[in-house]
């Protein structure tokens, strides 16, 4: 028995309907052709225990309606911003189940977020996997990773479908950690870039900034600070507010200012 609906150069049609004639194949089905539609005179469609089917299946009135709807959600989704679900040429993103494009936002800001904290062009990008994200396929979030860095840089357009070839031409060398060692996290990504480290995650389903450290030592207080910030918990700081890792105590802001204007009358 012979079935063939991949291509259609793959079987000698007038050899297999010769073989169907004199019985040494038991019968044939076929939805793809070398030359279609099939000829008329094509000698298969006289063979016997053969079964014949157009290749249409994408030109049905519900195909053409799910490929309509299908194509504006994904314009929707590239004009909110968000990775298309079925590009041809981009890697897929992982499954919804999995965190869906989350992952592949998350990847995109921490590469751009650890570009912006280094002062020279990096060389080389360290993708650090851990916790659920063993389990995922890494070609998404190494794109978008990837995209997130050089758009800080380049100002050529990159974008999912190029970044990994615009990478390669700048010379950015890209290396990848798989960590099994538990964290307090369930799934956790790093990336280190030019002495830079930033990690994330996903909390309540949403990309999350969990780490952002820099070199110590001697650094100015900004770098110090920035060195410590490893949340304990993840946390997504608004724009312009900076992180107090103390604990509130409730009065301490006042006793301060009386403090300072007790000390200012003596």
């Amino acid at each position: 028995m012979i079935v063939n609906c991949a291509r259609g150069e793959i079987v000698d049609l007038d050899a297999l309907a010769e073989a169907l004639e004199a019985g040494r194949i038991a019968g044939a089905a076929l939805d793809v052709y070398p030359a279609e539609p099939l000829p008329a005179d094509a000698a298969i469609r006289r063979a016997p225990r053969t079964v014949l089917t157009p290749h249409i299946a994408g030109s049905t009135v519900e195909a053409q309606q799910n490929v309509a709807l299908d194509v504006a959600r994904q314009v929707l989704d590239v004009l909110a911003g968000r990775p298309p679900r079925d590009a041809v040429n981009a890697p897929r993103p992982p499954s919804e189940e999995a965190g869906g494009e989350r992952w592949v936002r998350l990847a995109e800001r921490l590469g751009s977020l650890a570009a912006q904290l280094i002062a020279e062009r990096p060389e080389a990008m360290a993708l650090t996997y851990r916790g659920a994200l063993l389990d995922l396929e890494p070609e998404p979030l190494r794109a978008a990773a990837a995209k997130g860095v050089l758009e800080t840089f380049s100002e050529e357009r990159v974008n999912l479908v190029n970044a990994m070839s615009v990478a390669q031409a700048r010379g950015l060398a890209i290396v990848e950690r798989r960590e099994t060692e538990e964290s307090r996290y369930p799934a956790l990504l790093e990336l280190a870039l030019g002495g830079t480290s930033v990690g994330g995650t996903l909390v309540q389903g949403e990309p999350r900034i969990a780490r952002a450290r820099r070199p110590g030592g001697h650094a100015p207080r900004r770098e110090r600070r920035e060195h410590l910030f490893d949340a304990g918990r993840p946390a997504a700081p608004a724009r312009g507010c900076a992180h107090d890792p103390h604990a509130r105590r409730p009065g301490a802001g006042h006793r301060a200012r009386s403090d300072r204007h007790v000390r200012r009358r003596r």
